[in-house]
């Protein structure tokens, strides 16, 4: 697995997630707003504490479960590729993100998902790109 070494692309987010810590029980909707834990500079403030929500613990973009070349870390393309429920989702992070990491990984993502879809940003629009499911 990947080090994230400063990458804070899932904690920014572009993710839909409840994060419910572990010693404040402090419910978080993520989804269109950066997590209240992330630091600029600094990364995850409770991320050594114990406190960590435990679905932070468990994630893990494609690019950290090892799948792709350091290219397309999610800091450096400005595109995070995540999968749920085997579903491949990419996300445009930033205006200036890598066209060629996008078509890479688009290609790479229509070869192993049966459904790719394509957001732009928080809370942007959403493109099935193709959806073998229905």
């Amino acid at each position: 697995m990947n080090d994230c070494n400063g990458c804070t692309a899932c904690c920014e987010g572009y993710l839909k997630a409840d994060l419910i810590t572990r010693v404040t029980e402090r419910r978080i909707a993520l989804g269109k707003e950066t997590c209240p834990y992330l630091m600029k500079d600094v990364g995850c403030a409770i991320h050594d504490d114990g406190n960590q929500p435990v679905i932070c613990e468990r994630y893990a973009c494609l690019w950290r479960r090892g799948t792709l070349p350091d290219i397309h870390k999610p800091s450096i393309s400005g595109w995070l590729l995540t999968e749920d429920k085997g579903q491949a989702h990419l996300i445009k992070m930033r205006d200036d993100a890598c066209e060629v990491s996008k078509e890479v990984l688009i290609e790479w993502a229509l070869n192993v998902f049966k459904k790719v879809t394509l957001k732009t940003g928080k809370g942007g629009t959403i493109m099935i790109i193709r959806d073998l499911n229905g």
